[in-house]
Parts: structure tokens; C-alpha cells; sequence
């Protein structure tokens, strides 16, 4: 079984908008704790009120849980650091499986 873990990180704070650094430092800590993600932007809602917004998805073939704890801590550090309340986590069990190219044509 694999399951797909994403995180909706809201691009805002009472102050305004993140700035550049403070998304890189996010994407570094998650390149620490993960080999392959994907980051894609989105416009999400909170409170009632829209923002820019990204999404980091994580597929995991069976990444040791004590590796999203330790990432999750971070994650909260980071969050504590740029005056953010929260992000959504959704994770969703499914199948997957890698479609190679053939070497041998």
C-alpha cells in the first residue's frame, strides 16, 4: 500500500505575504527529511479569505514514520517562524507503481 501525503501551506500571514526566503527555507526543510516531492501553487481559503497557497505532495513507498514526525516538528518550527497557524495535511492510501522506460530498444 502507498499513500500520498500532502500539505497545504497558506502563503500568508497576518502581516502579508511570505516572502521568497521564507518559502525556500520550507522547501529546503522538506528536501532534508525527503528525496522526491512535488510542489505545485494552488489558491486556497482560510477564514473566509483567499491567499496564495502551495502544496507539497509527498508519494511515500514506506518512508519510516519517525521521518514525518521529525519533518512535522520542523514543519511546526517553521510555522512558529513565519507567524502561520496552520497547515492542512490530507493523506490518502491508494496504489501506485513506477512505469520504467525500456532500455533494451
Amino acid at each position: 500500500m502507498v499513500r500520498t501525503v500532502k500539505y497545504y501551506v497558506g502563503l500568508s500571514n497576518k502581516d502579508g505575504e511570505l516572502s521568497e526566503d521564507q518559502v525556500n527555507d520550507l522547501i529546503k526543510i522538506v528536501s532534508d527529511y525527503f528525496e522526491a516531492f512535488t510542489v505545485y501553487p494552488a489558491k486556497g481559503y482560510w477564514n473566509r479569505q483567499g491567499e496564495k497557497t502551495f502544496i507539497i505532495e509527498i508519494v511515500d513507498f514506506g518512508t519510516p514514520l519517525k521521518t514525518f514526525i521529525d519533518f512535522e516538528d520542523s514543519l511546526s518550527a517553521w510555522l512558529k517562524a513565519t507567524d502561520q497557524e496552520c497547515v492542512l495535511k490530507l493523506v490518502v492510501h491508494s496504489n501506485a507503481s513506477f512505469i520504467n522506460a525500456e532500455s533494451d530498444k
